[in-house]
């Protein structure tokens, strides 16, 4: 308990001088359905927002490159490109592997998805994440329904990493604001924890959920007050 709390206070006072000498860039790239990220080693390509279809649906193409930074020469939970282990609480997240083959994790057990497989769909509150197997690019196809604010949150992970601002206190933050807990974060997976990160996060250091540099379809007010 004793180790936790002092590595909270050297997150805290790391995270408050970084993030005020630290400035955003203003965006991802030059067209606002594509987002490139780590090291140009991960693209994602949106091919329904949630202005598209009413809310129902996101739909990400993720092209991760197999020799870049994400590529198998790392091993998976290294790799950049590698979402944290997390859960969804009100959405089901479907994977269409389109080229290559995906390694995915769910629940503690691991399968591959190849090009031409059957889509997996992983309903809310299971443990997982996934990541590019073998050594051709990973094309992937990922569904989240409903929308929410998935796009958001997507553009602000890759703009907070690109620009040196990701860390526990920046992660747990886009946790509060967008229905996803990191499971191995303590931060984000306690409920009450995260709360007091994010409203000392927001109030006291400056942080927030989203940032108007890194967001195409800004929030509405009422997503305001969730830090």
């Amino acid at each position: 308990m004793i180790k936790l709390i002092v590595s909270a206070v050297v997150i805290l006072i790391s995270a408050y001088f970084r993030i005020y000498i630290t400035s955003p860039a203003y965006r991802l790239t030059n067209d606002p359905k594509v987002i490139i990220s780590n090291q140009n080693s991960e693209k994602f390509t949106f091919k329904t927002r949630s202005a598209d279809s009413n809310g129902s649906k996101v739909v990400v193409e993720v092209l991760i490159k197999h020799d870049g930074v994400c590529g198998s020469k790392v091993s998976p939970f290294q790799r950049p490109c590698t979402p944290p282990i997390h859960v969804h609480r009100f959405q089901n997240e479907t994977f269409q592997v389109l080229n290559g083959k995906m390694t995915y994790y769910l629940n503690g057990e691991t399968g591959i998805l190849s090009a031409g497989d059957k889509p997996i769909k992983i309903n809310p509150y299971n443990k997982h994440t996934f990541w590019m197997e073998g050594n051709e690019d990973l094309l992937v196809r990922v569904t989240l329904e409903p929308a929410l604010y998935t796009e958001n949150y997507f553009e602000n992970i890759a703009g907070t990493e690109r620009d040196g601002l990701m860390n526990f206190i920046q992660s747990t933050m886009l946790s509060c604001a967008e229905p996803v807990i990191f499971t191995e974060n303590p931060l984000s997976a306690h409920p009450l924890l995260r709360e007091f990160v994010c409203f000392i996060g927001k109030y006291l250091l400056g942080y927030r959920s989203y940032y108007p540099e890194y967001t195409t379809t800004h929030r509405d007010i009422l997503l305001d007050h969730f830090y």
